[in-house]
This record gives C-alpha cells, sequence and structure tokens, in this order.
C-alpha cells in the first residue's frame, strides 16, 4: 500500500468507497503529471495547464499505443 493511505476501520457512510478511489485516482494523476507544484496563479492560468498537461499526456499515450 502507499504511504499515507490507510484504512484503518470501516467507514460509516457508504458512499466513502467511490470518494476514496476518486481521491485516489486524482492523487495519482497528480503525481503521473506533475501537478503538485503549480506555478500558476489564477483558476483560469491553472484549469489551462491541467488541460494541456492532460492532453499532452493523452497524445503521448495513443501514440505508444499505435
Amino acid at each position: 500500500m502507499e504511504e499515507g493511505h490507510c484504512k484503518l476501520s470501516k467507514p460509516k457512510d457508504k458512499g466513502y468507497g467511490k470518494r476514496w478511489a476518486i481521491e485516489r485516482f486524482f492523487s495519482k494523476i497528480k503525481r503521473k503529471l506533475n501537478l503538485l507544484n503549480n506555478r500558476f496563479f489564477g483558476l483560469e492560468r491553472v484549469s489551462f495547464h491541467v488541460n494541456a498537461v492532460s492532453i499532452a499526456y493523452l497524445i503521448r499515450y495513443i501514440n505508444l499505443e499505435i
């Protein structure tokens, strides 16, 4: 198990499993795309940067598959 993510007890609400899976996905994506240390300010600039990096990653992934 990766550090920092440990399920100690069974959660009380039923939606926790889905939320946990989504949080893990975003955590992995941020590390994979190196989005942890953002140098931009403002929602519009950060959104543009995240979208551009995501598109570049998808293009690279598609090219590896072909």
